[in-house]
């Protein structure tokens, strides 16, 4: 809001003279002409704590009333949730943990072979673009290894720096950076028992509607000692939009590929999936992915949470 014109604070001033007092002191100090800066009785009137003296232009001041604060501009629902889920894609995107925050994702990921995993991410904002990442399988099964192929999985230890924001003409850039320390039982087959480096980048463009999205990552793959290959390269890539659906309620569709050439894996697939922010520090995820060739798996379920316990810390840059 902006303040009224001189004109009309000219206007109010001359109006106010020309109301009748019983007091010739008060007529005294309502005239035009009275310079109230230099009047002790004036200068030491307190005003209205929505007041403030300003300048009418003719070297007189009067008390004019102050702009009210402008109304904070919310949706419609009331908040806006600061999660910033991962789960349940296995891709990365650009919204990185708010700065100074913790952010804590849990999920189930249950296969139609009997494969599931209990996956589980930590995140910290160092920043508002830039945040580290600790991410364990805290429990997995994969029966076709072995009938004990079962245990918590391998530790991971990454980063996300959103690099560049996202305006009129570019879409939002953030890289990611891993590595996957060999924690699980390599003998149960539950890992390699080898360490993986992983390198990524992910864009995000918001237009028609919608939120656009595409990931690459290249992943260096530790092999067992006396395989062919001491490592494996692996490529993971995928596009994907989410839209909201209802208030606190948005749904996504991603399409992806992960294929390792010395190994011959090449897994499709096409998922979907709808998250719901129960509360602003609070959001649930419920999706399906069916693989779209024979190496990808046929169906999974997955469902989970992220939960931000709020600030901590006052972000570090």
């Amino acid at each position: 809001m902006t303040r009224p014109p001189l004109l009309f604070l000219a206007l109010g001033l001359l109006a106010a003279c020309a109301q009748p007092s019983s007091r010739a002191g008060d007529l005294a100090h309502q005239s035009a002409n009275h310079d109230t800066s230099s009047c002790p009785t004036c200068s030491a009137q307190e005003l209205p704590d929505d007041f403030r003296r300003v300048d009418s232009g003719a070297g007189t001041k009067v008390a004019a009333p102050l702009a009210p604060p402008p109304a904070p501009v919310v949706r419609s629902s009331g908040w806006e949730a600061i999660t910033t889920p991962q789960m349940p894609t296995p891709t990365y995107d650009t919204f990185t943990t708010a700065g100074g925050t913790a952010e804590l994702e849990l999920g189930g990921v249950f296969d139609g072979d009997d494969a599931h995993r209990v996956p589980a991410l930590m995140k910290v904002g160092l920043s508002d673009y830039f945040e580290i990442d600790l991410g364990w399988d805290a429990y997995k099964q994969v029966p076709a290894l072995t009938p004990d192929a079962r245990g918590p999985g391998d530790l991971s230890l990454g980063v996300r720096h959103r690099f560049l924001e996202e305006s009129a003409g570019l879409p939002a850039l953030a890289y990611n950076a891993g590595v996957k320390f060999p924690t699980a039982a390599d003998s149960k087959g539950l890992g390699t028992g080898e360490a993986d480096y992983m390198l990524g980048i992910a864009a995000n463009k918001d237009m028609l509607g919608a939120t656009w999205g595409a990931f690459y990552q290249a992943a260096v793959l530790g092999q067992p000692a006396g395989g062919k290959d001491k490592f494996d390269a692996e490529h993971r890539a995928a596009l994907d939009v989410s839209t909201e659906l209802a208030p606190h309620l948005s749904g996504f569709v991603q399409f992806g590929d992960r294929w390792v050439q010395e190994q011959r894996i090449n897994q499709a697939y096409g998922m979907s999936g709808v998250y719901f922010d129960v509360a602003p520090n609070l959001t649930v995820h419920l999706a399906g992915l069916a693989g779209l060739n024979p190496d990808a798996p046929d169906f999974q379920i997955m469902l989970g949470l992220a939960w931000n316990f709020g600030k901590f810390f006052d972000p570090l840059f």
